[in-house]
């Protein structure tokens, strides 16, 4: 559930943005004026507050449905260097783990990175730069989109689900030890990106 528009000071007005997932390797069926009905019957195994808020759709509502679509990353022609992919079309990928964005900023550091270290702006240089940066996005890429894969079942099967780190070993706030260890680690990799990647 998200907010796209809340300008107004009554909630109520307000857009939102609904979604519901579940495993189905089967078409659905599901296209226009049924995906809203649907959508109602599903919402009532959801907890309060979300069984509510399906509940109260007003009907009329425009829905979508549609499958998620993923592609582990592989090679792709660069054409020398003159184009090359980054964020979710490098690496699209199913959302339950969370890791788009994160890989998509990954993606533009490291490609400012492998620019800044150019020794001069020349077409031999530039296609150098983008193929060092594909060489270390392309697996990185791969293993992202499978791992979010994996999750994206694993949310959607309640007997992985209990087996998960969240479940087995639940959530801890980090020891002021770790918490200063952690932000040291993200204060040097911060620096090196902004260094052009340069250890200090």
């Amino acid at each position: 559930m998200s907010i796209h528009d809340c300008t107004a000071e009554d909630p109520g007005e307000w857009t939102w943005m609904l979604m519901q997932t579940w495993r189905s390797d089967e078409p659905t069926g599901l296209a226009g004026d049924n995906v809203l009905p649907a959508m109602y019957e599903r919402g009532k195994n959801f907890g309060y507050p979300f069984n509510e808020v399906f509940r109260t759709i007003p009907e009329g509502t425009k829905v979508w449905h549609n499958r998620l679509a993923y592609w582990p990353t592989k090679p792709w022609d660069s054409r020398g260097g003159l184009v090359t992919l980054a964020g979710d079309a490098a690496h699209p990928m199913t959302f339950h783990r969370g890791q788009g964005l994160n890989n998509a900023i990954t993606d533009a550091a490291d490609f400012l990175v492998h620019l800044r270290e150019m020794k001069e702006h020349t077409p031999a240089e530039l296609a150098a730069a983008v193929k060092r940066y594909e060489v270390e996005l392309w697996p990185r890429g791969h293993e992202a989109v499978l791992q979010s894969h994996e999750n994206t079942n694993a949310v959607h099967d309640w007997k992985t689900m209990m087996q998960s780190d969240l479940f087995t070993g639940g959530l801890a706030k980090l020891s002021k030890e770790e918490q200063a260890a952690k932000d040291e680690e993200d204060s040097k990799v911060a620096k090196q990106a902004t260094d052009g990647g340069k250890e200090t």
